[in-house]
Order: structure tokens, then C-alpha cells, then sequence
């Protein structure tokens, strides 16, 4: 396993990657346009809210999502002709959601900044990038309905003349529900496909949020300013698969130190202070085999 200078993988299996690519060639030349259907529809959104005073207010919104849809760019039969491209992968449809969200925001005595949401987004038909046919080709499926819900919080306060500080958190509840005839379809010889459901677990991610910053502080002619911020990612399952990995979470710290004299304004950044190497995503073992093959991790600290 090796990494990649640039901090975003680790590769292996060159043998694989080979065979990928000169498969992503011949889709390149060989695939066809396939004529789309015109889709007309309206999107709509309802939003309503109370001011308590000339600061704060609530607020409820319900608003509409919609992408279009797109053609696979695969090819009709792999491992000569052995694999067949099922219909169901030669195109994707059109997905829509429905977002529901109340939530409070405001400034007290002009220091103290706050927002507070609730979320619930309703995906029908979704649209979702997977790596499909023996060749493991990059393409994308309609999996059926799934819902994202949670809450968002945020909030600053300037404590003194020179220290101000700002806080906010998240935490995200999603699940899928995947028609068995959808999940059958990347099979090799789908045979009487069934229409239940495989409902995926529920998946949970919280991240938090901390930033401290001095400033306003006057010397050599010039206004200085010093921030430190810390941010917790919690642990996430990186793909729509039974047999993916959990991703652990992790936490990066951020520092910057700021310079401004006149119109010019100099800054000084060094992000991931701790050089803690989070693990962002990691292949489905499933794909290659045995073991994973393929990690993303968090870049090293850099200045």
C-alpha cells in the first residue's frame, strides 16, 4: 500500500487499476448517446416566520429538491459477453426531496450570536454513485427512497474586547430503503427479482466545531490577530454496501496567525497542528476482495 504525495489515497493493485482504465477506454469510444425525456415539473417552497423581538425570530420551511437524470456511460457486455448490462443500469432517472426544517436564530445584547435547526429531508427515488458490473465501473443507480434527518446548532460570543469564540454542532441520521429488484440488477444473472425492501441500518454522524480567536491587538503599527480551531468528525460508514467498513471518527486542529497593516493583511496557517492522520473513506472490501485496497485519509500538517 502505498500513499500518495498529494495526501488524498493510498493505491494498490496496479494490476486492477490497469484493467479499470483500459476498460474506461473503451466505454470512451464505444458508448452511444441515448436520447433523454423531456421532464417538466414545478418546484415549491413555503417558508413562514414570528419575530420575537427585532433580533430574534423563528422560522419553519418546507422547500423541494430535484436532479435530473443522466445516462451510464457502461459498456453492453463485459467478460466476453459473459456479463450482460442489465436495463436498469443503462440510465438514470430523475430524483426529487422534500425538505422539512424549524428552527431559531438571533443576537442577544448585540455579543451573543445563536441558530438553532431541525431537519428532515425526504429523497425519493435517489440518485447514488456506486462502482458496478465485474468490472467495477464508476456509475450511478436509482436505489429508491431514504430520509436525512438531524439537527444544526451554532454559536459565537465575544467574550472580551480581544477574545471571541464559536462553537456549533451537527448530528446527521440517515437511512436507505433499497427495492430488492434494484439491489438484484448488479448481479450477474438476475432472476426473479422480488419487490421487498432491504432497509439499511441507521447510520448516525456528529461532528463538532471549536474556534477561539484574540485580536484587536495593536503593535508595530499594525492589528494582530491569533485563532486555534478544533473539529471532531464523528465515525461514518463511507458506502451503500452491507459488507462496508466503519470509518472511525477523528479530530483536526487549525491554527492561523494574522498580520494587517494598512490595505495589505498577511496570514500565517498551519492546519492539522497535531498531524493526526484521519481516515476519511475506505473501499468496500467486497470489490477486490480479501482486504480493503484503497483508503483516504486527512493531509499531513502543512504550513
Amino acid at each position: 500500500m502505498e500513499r500518495d504525495r498529494r495526501g488524498a489515497c493510498l493505491q494498490a493493485d496496479p494490476a486492477r487499476i490497469a484493467a479499470n482504465r483500459s476498460a474506461l477506454r473503451w466505454v470512451a469510444v464505444h458508448s452511444q448517446r441515448v436520447p433523454q425525456r423531456v421532464l417538466a415539473a414545478a418546484l415549491f417552497k413555503v417558508n413562514t416566520a414570528y419575530k420575537f423581538d427585532a433580533t430574534n425570530l423563528i422560522y419553519a420551511t418546507w422547500s423541494q429538491g430535484f436532479r435530473r437524470g443522466s445516462v451510464n456511460a457502461l459498456p453492453t457486455s463485459e467478460l466476453g459477453g459473459d456479463y450482460q448490462l442489465p436495463d436498469a443500469l443503462k440510465s438514470l432517472q430523475p430524483d426529487k426531496a422534500d425538505n422539512y426544517e424549524i428552527g431559531v436564530k438571533g443576537t442577544v445584547q448585540n455579543r451573543f450570536r445563536y441558530s438553532a435547526a431541525i431537519f428532515d429531508i425526504q429523497w425519493h427515488n435517489t440518485q447514488e454513485g456506486l462502482q458496478l458490473t465485474p468490472l467495477v465501473l464508476p456509475a450511478a443507480m436509482n436505489i429508491g427512497n431514504a430520509y436525512s434527518r438531524g439537527i444544526e446548532t451554532e454559536f459565537e460570543a465575544l467574550l472580551t474586547q480581544h477574545l471571541s469564540a464559536q462553537v456549533s454542532y451537527t448530528y446527521d441520521q440517515e437511512q436507505d430503503y433499497i427495492a430488492q429488484s434494484l439491489v438484484r440488477v448488479t448481479q450477474r444473472c438476475p432472476r426473479h427479482p422480488r419487490r421487498s425492501a432491504v432497509h439499511y441500518p441507521e447510520h448516525r454522524s456528529p461532528a463538532l466545531a471549536v474556534s477561539l480567536e484574540y485580536g484587536h491587538v495593536e503593535l508595530f503599527g499594525g492589528e494582530w490577530r491569533y485563532a486555534v480551531s478544533a473539529h471532531y468528525q464523528g465515525a461514518t460508514i463511507p458506502a451503500l454496501s452491507a459488507s462496508a467498513l466503519k470509518v472511525p471518527g477523528y479530530t483536526m486542529v487549525d491554527t492561523r496567525l494574522s498580520f494587517a497593516l494598512s490595505h495589505w493583511m498577511t496570514t500565517l496557517y498551519v492546519n492539522n497542528l497535531t498531524n493526526n492522520l484521519g481516515i476519511t473513506s475506505i473501499q468496500d472490501p467486497a470489490i477486490f476482495g480479501i482486504a480493503p485496497r484503497q483508503s483516504c485519509r486527512s493531509r499531513e500538517r502543512w504550513v
